[in-house]
């Protein structure tokens, strides 16, 4: 499957969500079934990259997608985070992340986790967060997330990991 070059907001009516399979049921349903409702209900916001070669006025199937939120980490749960205050300090959540079986192995993992970081960095611009923060599912994801070292384990949570918006804006 090749995939165009840039990732745009899920349109329900232009995106075949369905044929969408990373080999993870949960990741499959979210964007086949709740996806577009949560955009619909500003819940979170979801990008995908479309294939290429698909004629127009045919659903595009989508070759990967990550989906961003708003939330909050107390400070207590950030490695050295005593210079922070005292309240849930704010972070842009890297939701959910994906790729279409058809196109692993390609290095569109890498991509959009890339294009994800960047995203964020730019709502963190104006909308002031203070990480990026990623509920890692299973193994194979941890290890996946891992390999970037800019990643950190929260204390409280082996399998919650977080970036600093400063480290995001570098890349």
């Amino acid at each position: 499957m090749r995939a165009l070059k840039r990732f745009v907001p899920l349109d329900r009516n232009l995106h075949d969500r369905v044929s969408f399979d990373c080999g993870k049921v949960a990741l499959n349903t979210f964007l086949s079934k709740q996806a577009a409702k949560h955009r619909r209900l500003n819940i979170s916001s979801t990008h995908v990259l479309p294939a290429a070669g698909i004629p127009k006025g045919k659903p595009k199937p989508i070759t990967a997608y990550y989906t961003l939120s708003i939330g909050e980490i107390h400070r207590e749960s950030i490695p050295r985070g005593r210079k922070l205050p005292y309240y849930p300090i704010p972070v842009i959540v890297l939701a959910r992340l994906a790729v279409d079986s058809r196109a692993q192995g390609q290095g569109l993992g890498e991509m959009t986790l890339i294009r994800a970081v960047r995203h964020s960095a730019r709502i963190a611009d104006s909308l002031p967060a203070h990480a990026i923060v990623v509920d890692v599912m299973d193994d194979q994801a941890m290890n996946f997330y891992r390999r970037y070292r800019d990643f950190q384990v929260l204390t409280d949570n082996p399998r919650r990991l977080f970036m600093p918006i400063t480290i995001a804006r570098q890349i």
